[in-house]
């Protein structure tokens, strides 16, 4: 986990930033609670089907975006050395993850976003009964 202090125009501003994993994935929402489910597996996935994914289970995009970056979200982006994932403030990269592959980047994008749903909505993914 790593924890940032940083002052802001309405004061201190205290981000976290989670490396585990809180949820299992393909799934639905749950309220949260119980133990925290297995580590995230899953076939490989691009950009485009992975925003298809956080429209369908309702993520807001205001937490995240996806082929760029933008102050105050999770951001996934291409570089000169494959895909980075991280939290954009005041032009710093906050807990930069890089990734060879997009498929790669795209799961573990999908355990970031589910973790702060988990800590901002109380909501996880859970697996469908079958």
């Amino acid at each position: 986990m790593l924890v940032s202090l940083t002052s802001g125009r309405y004061g201190y501003i205290l981000y976290v930033v989670f490396k585990t994993t809180l949820c299992s994935l393909p799934g639905h929402f749950a309220r949260g609670g119980g133990d925290a489910p297995p580590q995230l597996k899953g076939a490989a996935m691009n950009t485009n089907e992975l925003k298809k994914y956080f429209n369908e289970h309702l993520v807001p995009g205001r937490l995240y975006i996806l082929k760029g970056s933008r102050r105050g979200r999770i951001c996934m982006d291409r570089s000169r050395e494959g895909w980075e994932i991280y939290f954009l403030e005041h032009g710093q990269k906050i807990g930069l993850m890089r990734f060879s592959t997009e498929s790669e980047a795209c799961l573990r994008m999908k355990e970031e976003i589910c973790k702060l749903m988990e800590a901002l909505y109380g909501l996880r993914f859970i697996s469908p009964q079958r």
